[in-house]
């Protein structure tokens, strides 16, 4: 017998999702930088949020699908960029851990918070 089965689980809209990875990566991001390293809480918070967000999420349909490779498209040349300048000035200075992750998880907060502003509608637009 499926004991998960009968628990019902509540459905997560996508909006819920991206603006808790939003806040994830930037209290990651600032707690990394006011520390001044990276220890172990990090690692158990990158698990967590995860656990977290499991469960039922609302369909994707095509507007959703679209938006969500804009914003992938548009975080991924911005990390392409982020990198070229991380190859140019390795030539001369060292790149430290920190700044990489920072690059990383701004990189996941930056495609999160493009999807928001591109699903964002107004209250009248959802009345229609």
């Amino acid at each position: 017998m499926n004991i998960r089965s009968n628990t019902k689980k509540k459905t997560v809209t996508l909006r819920t999702i991206h603006l808790v990875i939003v806040i994830a990566a930037v209290v990651i991001i600032a707690g990394g930088l006011i520390f001044g390293g990276w220890s172990d809480w990090i690692f158990y918070a990158s698990i967590l949020i995860p656990i977290i967000l499991d469960g039922k999420s609302e369909k994707e349909d095509e507007l959703v699908k679209e938006n969500m490779a804009k914003a992938t498209k548009f975080s991924f040349w911005a990390l392409i960029g982020v990198m070229v300048y991380f190859g140019l000035k390795a030539r001369f200075h060292a790149v430290s851990a920190v700044s990489f992750l920072v690059v990383i998880f701004g990189a996941v907060a930056l495609r999160s918070l493009i999807f928001l502003i591109l699903d964002f509608s107004p209250k009248a637009e959802e009345e229609e």
